[in-house]
């Protein structure tokens, strides 16, 4: 008798158990399926946000856009084949030598931002992570940050180092890179 009441409590447990992975399954298949539908959707809004965002690097026109050092040979001055410095560019260029974990670095973007708005079409904005990019770094000698390049069309750079105000910035534009 007790190993029947053993049995029957047995295969009662066991089915019970069953059932209970079945619903769970299920619930996964079902919470799977609404995250495959979730991920679709960003996505989608990602493609979209890097259309635009595409688009507005190959205009640059406003925005800030990040560069790496093949892209800074040939948009501003290639420090391997010249000894002299060459500008390379159509308009007078900032370059902002960052890193991510520098908080006055955090404090500049947004200035240089809504600088590189307002000068748009006539000063290009350029931001360069000097932990990604040492060997550009090494080249101009960046010992702090954030280093500030300030190239104009016709002349020599002027580099400043540490954050400064948006006026201070738009001073520095308005006579040295924008003067005539």
């Amino acid at each position: 008798m007790k190993k029947v009441i053993l049995l029957l409590l047995s295969s009662l447990f066991l089915n019970s158990c069953g059932s209970q992975d079945k619903q769970i399954s299920q619930d996964k298949l079902n919470e799977s399926a609404t995250i495959s539908q979730s991920e679709a959707s960003i996505a989608s809004v990602s493609n979209i946000e890097k259309n635009e965002n595409s688009s507005q690097a190959n205009e640059n026109i406003g925005g800030v856009r990040k560069i790496n050092s093949e892209e800074f040979k040939t948009l501003i001055f290639n420090y391997e084949t010249n000894k002299e410095w060459k500008f390379a560019g159509t308009r007078p260029c900032i370059v902002d030598f960052y890193a991510d974990w520098c908080g006055p670095c955090k404090m500049v973007a947004p200035r240089l931002d809504e600088l590189s708005k307002e000068y748009a079409g006539k000063v290009d904005f350029y931001k360069v992570n000097t932990d990604e990019q040492r060997n550009l770094s090494g080249a101009f000698g960046i010992r702090g940050i954030p280093a500030i390049l300030y190239c104009p069309a016709n002349g020599q750079p002027q580099m400043t180092t540490g954050a400064s105000s948006k006026e201070e910035y738009k001073k520095i534009i308005e006579s040295f890179l924008l003067a005539k």
